[in-house]
Protein backbone atom coordinates (compact mmCIF):
# COMPACT_ATOMS: atom_id res chain seq x y z
CA UNK A 1 0.00 0.00 0.00
CA UNK A 2 2.76 2.45 0.92
CA UNK A 3 4.60 1.76 -2.34
CA UNK A 4 1.43 2.46 -4.34
CA UNK A 5 0.99 5.78 -2.51
CA UNK A 6 4.58 6.75 -3.26
CA UNK A 7 4.08 5.97 -6.95
CA UNK A 8 0.93 8.08 -7.06
CA UNK A 9 2.68 10.93 -5.24
CA UNK A 10 5.55 10.88 -7.72
CA UNK A 11 3.08 10.88 -10.58
CA UNK A 12 1.33 13.96 -9.15
CA UNK A 13 4.66 15.75 -8.72
CA UNK A 14 5.20 15.56 -12.48
CA UNK A 15 2.22 17.90 -12.81
CA UNK A 16 3.43 20.33 -10.16
CA UNK A 17 1.16 18.94 -7.44
CA UNK A 18 2.69 18.26 -4.03
CA UNK A 19 0.80 15.60 -2.11
CA UNK A 20 0.81 15.73 1.69
CA UNK A 21 0.34 12.83 4.06
CA UNK A 22 -2.17 13.50 6.82
CA UNK A 23 -1.75 11.48 10.00
CA UNK A 24 -4.44 13.08 12.14
CA UNK A 25 -7.56 15.04 11.27
CA UNK A 26 -6.52 18.27 13.11
CA UNK A 27 -3.55 18.57 10.73
CA UNK A 28 -5.96 19.49 7.94
CA UNK A 29 -6.84 22.82 9.57
CA UNK A 30 -3.19 23.71 10.00
CA UNK A 31 -2.40 22.83 6.40
CA UNK A 32 -5.38 24.76 5.03
CA UNK A 33 -4.35 27.85 7.00
CA UNK A 34 -0.86 27.64 5.52
CA UNK A 35 -2.25 27.18 1.99
CA UNK A 36 -4.49 30.21 2.48
CA UNK A 37 -1.59 32.29 3.80
CA UNK A 38 0.65 31.41 0.85
CA UNK A 39 -2.16 31.97 -1.64
CA UNK A 40 -3.00 35.40 -0.23
CA UNK A 41 0.64 36.48 -0.45
CA UNK A 42 0.81 35.80 -4.19
CA UNK A 43 -2.66 36.79 -5.32
CA UNK A 44 -3.72 40.31 -6.08
CA UNK A 45 -7.23 41.28 -7.03
CA UNK A 46 -7.81 44.60 -8.73
CA UNK A 47 -11.47 45.43 -8.87
CA UNK A 48 -13.63 48.46 -9.26
CA UNK A 49 -16.53 50.02 -11.04
CA UNK A 50 -17.53 53.46 -12.19
CA UNK A 51 -20.64 55.01 -13.53
CA UNK A 52 -18.98 58.33 -14.20
CA UNK A 53 -15.29 58.58 -15.08
CA UNK A 54 -15.21 62.37 -14.82
CA UNK A 55 -12.30 64.09 -16.51
CA UNK A 56 -10.24 60.88 -16.34
CA UNK A 57 -12.35 59.29 -19.07
CA UNK A 58 -13.42 55.69 -19.56
CA UNK A 59 -10.74 54.87 -22.15
CA UNK A 60 -7.96 56.13 -19.90
CA UNK A 61 -9.37 54.20 -16.90
CA UNK A 62 -9.45 50.96 -18.90
CA UNK A 63 -5.89 51.55 -20.09
CA UNK A 64 -4.77 52.13 -16.50
CA UNK A 65 -6.28 48.82 -15.39
CA UNK A 66 -4.62 46.98 -18.27
CA UNK A 67 -1.28 48.61 -17.39
CA UNK A 68 -1.66 47.63 -13.72
CA UNK A 69 -2.49 44.04 -14.64
CA UNK A 70 0.56 43.90 -16.95
CA UNK A 71 2.79 45.38 -14.25
CA UNK A 72 1.67 42.81 -11.67
CA UNK A 73 2.16 40.01 -14.21
CA UNK A 74 5.75 41.18 -14.79
CA UNK A 75 6.41 41.39 -11.04
CA UNK A 76 4.88 37.94 -10.47
CA UNK A 77 7.01 36.47 -13.27
CA UNK A 78 10.25 37.93 -11.88
CA UNK A 79 9.65 36.92 -8.27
Amino acid sequence: MQRRQELRANSLKKYGLNPLWINEYPEITTILKEVESRFLRTTILISGSAENYGSFGEKRAVELLHDLASLFQIIHTRF
